[in-house]
């Protein structure tokens, strides 16, 4: 990942909040990287601390939805995922 350029890693997930651990390293594979971030409500606000805390370029983007189609967590890669399409 690092190879790749990734610096940091955002976990989007509903419920994830006591996860991130096992799920960094289930992802991660115990590499680390320079910052790892949970984001785990839609709240605008956290959405846009997130945005704006991040390089889209350099961050790998994690989507954990025990379901596979839990809205918010859907919301929350498109949202992302429109983003990076945007540069």
């Amino acid at each position: 990942m690092r190879k790749a350029g990734f610096r940091r890693a955002v976990l989007l997930g509903m419920g994830v909040a006591r996860f991130p651990p096992r799920c960094w390293r289930g992802c991660l594979g115990g590499r680390r990287l320079a910052q790892r971030v949970v984001l785990d409500c839609t709240d605008p606000a956290a959405v846009a601390a997130v945005e704006t805390s991040i390089d889209l370029d350099r961050t790998l983007f994690v989507v954990a939805s025990k379901s596979g189609s839990t809205p918010e967590v859907c919301a929350l890669e498109r949202y992302f995922w429109a983003k990076l399409l945007q540069r």
